[in-house]
Formats: structure tokens, C-alpha cells, sequence
């Protein structure tokens, strides 16, 4: 069965509640991100307008995840896709480290 695959983003504030590397994606680590706020994206759908309050798992490339020093506790505002399979991908150049 195919499943159409829609482009689209939202942009989330919220709290790394722990991170690990990724046994299903090669490259990528598992960011648990306990969502505070979620914001549309101009000119895209919004997905995770019910993620508000839940805990997420966005995929991160491990560079990036190293890059930007995530750890347990510390804030994160990132840009999200929902992709097939209930997974979410961070957008490379819209995610950064809060406090």
C-alpha cells in the first residue's frame, strides 16, 4: 500500500528529555522532545498541531545533535517534518539549542 507523502513543517519549542543513538536510522540519533509550543510553517501544512504537551521522538543527524551539545534538560526550538512510519525529521538548518 502507498501512502501519499505530503511536505510539510511545523516549528516546535520544547525540552530534550533524552537522546540516544538511533538503532533503526544509520547517522541519526533519537531526540525525545517534550513539546511546549508548536508554530505553523508559512506555506506548509501543520502536522503536529496536536503534539503540543507530548513527548516526540525527532530523528537529529548525530553531527547535529553533537553540534548543537543536546542533552537531557536543555531546551530546543527546531523545525519538524512528520514523515511516513509516525517518524519526525528536524530540518538541518532551522534547529537550535535554548538555554
Amino acid at each position: 500500500m502507498l501512502v501519499p507523502i505530503v511536505e510539510n513543517w511545523a516549528e516546535i519549542l520544547g525540552e530534550v528529555e533524552g537522546i540516544s543513538p538511533s538503532p533503526e536510522i544509520g547517522g541519526f540519533d533519537e531526540v525525545e522532545v517534550l513539546v511546549r509550543e508548536v508554530y505553523p510553517v508559512e506555506d506548509f501544512p501543520n502536522l503536529l498541531e496536536e503534539a503540543q504537551g507530548s513527548t516526540l521522538k525527532v530523528y537529529f543527524p548525530h553531527e547535529l545533535a553533537t553540534e548543537l551539545d543536546l542533552c537531557a534538560g536543555c531546551g530546543v526550538r527546531c523545525r519538524v517534518r512528520k514523515a511516513p512510519m509516525a517518524r519526525h525529521f528536524v530540518h538541518r538548518e532551522h534547529a537550535s539549542r535554548m538555554g
